[in-house]
């Protein structure tokens, strides 16, 4: 073998599963990634080793879920990530390609040069494979949902409706959140319309008017995915600042709803796809509230007081314009200055205002602080 390897202990040859071939993914001569499955469970096969004289190819053999696999071969997960699994196995073929060895393994004890660059996606699929993993004709925008909740080809109403909702907030907010950094027009029509339900976890294509709304899932959903799981909480809080709140708070509900009801998630724009699981999102949440991110945004209004106490240092202030009503506590500086508040919805007055957001995985809390108030 050409790559060092620790010493190994044999086990029974029935836990690996090569019969049923589905699918070759990379060949040269011979396959060097491919597909198989016994009973509807998915295996990965990747040729990772041979001998000198070439007649004892050496792959790794792991379990893989059929949403990762459909998402491999879309781009949506790199290989690396795939073979950095918990139950690993590898086995040997001989020149008549059959079983010599097999041998439970921890990721940890591969020689890190024989793996492929963790950065690195496969090349782009043909539409058979990809057709073949997916199990139907897909739209240009699909959303595929799998997972412990999703059985017998069936979803509550309540769930569907859920991830409905919060998916048609995120792809809204993600377009114009797209075209204020490309500096674009925003699309005038941003709602998905689902094409056809199917079964098989659970897939739904979709038509959406504008092709902008696409190429905003396409760059920004993994682009915030990818930063919010590997970021610091400095970095993270500085991501935070950059973006618009509508379209933190869409996205956080779109995680939330993913992992609330322990789905895998697939977002496939034409050939290339977006991966979520529970495991990335917990990791996700884990930053972002470990960042303590807070939001501070200066308003000024026009209108009137209509209640308010020094002692117990809260306002109540309504927007003449909107009728907004601004509920929230009184500065320690204008209450230190001030020994009454006239109270009235008749004299009009201005009004500064603090907003503070402060950001959690699962929710937005808004304070109001009152700094100034004409007499």
């Amino acid at each position: 073998m050409y790559f060092t390897w620790p010493k190994l202990q044999t086990s029974l040859t029935d836990a690996i599963n090569i019969a049923e071939c589905v699918v070759t993914l990379i060949e040269h001569d011979e396959p060097l990634l491919f597909v198989t499955k016994k009973e509807n469970i998915y295996f990965l096969n990747y040729l990772i080793d041979e001998n000198e004289d070439n007649d004892v190819r050496r792959f790794l053999h792991i379990q893989i879920s059929h949403m990762k696999l459909r998402a491999l071969v879309t781009q949506g997960v790199t290989l690396y990530e795939c073979l950095k699994a918990d139950n690993l196995y590898i086995f040997d073929l001989d020149y008549t390609s059959q079983i010599i060895l097999s041998a439970e393994i921890k990721f940890e004890q591969l020689d890190e040069a024989a793996l492929p660059v963790s950065s690195e996606y496969l090349p782009e699929m043909s539409e058979n494979v990809i057709e073949t993993l997916f199990g139907f004709e897909s739209s240009d925008l699909c959303f595929i949902l799998a997972g412990s909740n999703v059985e017998h080809h069936s979803m509550s109403f309540d769930k569907m409706s859920k991830y409905l909702y919060t998916t048609q907030k995120v792809a809204s907010e993600t377009a114009i959140f797209y075209c204020e950094i490309h500096d674009l027009q925003p699309p005038v029509e941003t709602e998905l319309r689902v094409l056809a339900p199917k079964s098989a976890s659970f897939a739904i294509n979709t038509y959406v008017k504008e092709n902008i709304v696409l190429e905003a899932i396409n760059e920004i959903l993994p682009r915030y995915t990818h930063l919010f799981s590997t970021s610091s909480s400095v970095e993270i809080y500085n991501i935070l600042d950059e973006i618009p709140t509508s379209f933190a708070q869409s996205l956080f509900s779109y995680f939330n709803v993913i992992m609330s009801n322990k789905f895998e998630s697939i977002i496939k724009v034409k050939n290339q796809s977006f991966y979520l699981d529970t495991e990335k999102i917990k990791l996700i949440k884990h930053n972002v509230n470990h960042a303590k991110y807070i939001r501070e945004e200066s308003i000024n209004t026009t209108g009137y007081l209509i209640g308010g106490n020094l002692k117990t240092d809260h306002f109540d202030f309504i927007d003449k314009e909107t009728g907004i009503i601004y509920k929230g506590r009184i500065s320690e500086d204008y209450s230190s200055s001030h020994e009454t508040l006239m109270l009235s919805d008749k004299k009009i007055r201005k009004a500064r205002l603090m907003l503070s957001i402060k950001y959690k995985f699962s929710s937005f809390a808004q304070e109001y602080t009152l700094l100034e108030l004409s007499e």
